[in-house]
């Protein structure tokens, strides 16, 4: 088993962590569907709206791994994407604040 990933955040973002790692979540679904439905555009403008905010909540690697998708996606490059949506899940799981 990964160890924990703790994140080190200043309390007012701390206390939208749990808001903001659900959406998160739910954003797997999203993407998920938009995987399953070949649509390219979902997952990029899905990805852009993480790659632009995760690293305000201190989860700079969630970032980087949203940017390769949207690029990915923007391209239609698909074959990556469910390997990013693993690794996004695992990350998601190891977090603690």
């Amino acid at each position: 088993m990964k160890d924990k990933i703790k994140i080190n955040v200043e309390q007012e973002i701390k206390e939208l962590l749990p808001k903001y790692l659900n959406n998160r979540k739910n954003d797997l679904n999203i993407f998920k569907k938009a995987l399953a439905d070949l649509d390219a555009i979902t997952i990029e403008k899905t990805a852009h709206k993480i790659a632009g905010n995760a690293g305000s909540y201190g989860l700079d690697h969630l970032g980087e791994i949203a940017k390769r998708m949207e690029l990915e996606s923007h391209d239609k490059e698909l074959a990556n994407i469910q390997k990013y949506l693993d690794e996004i899940e695992e990350y998601l799981n190891l977090i603690e604040y």
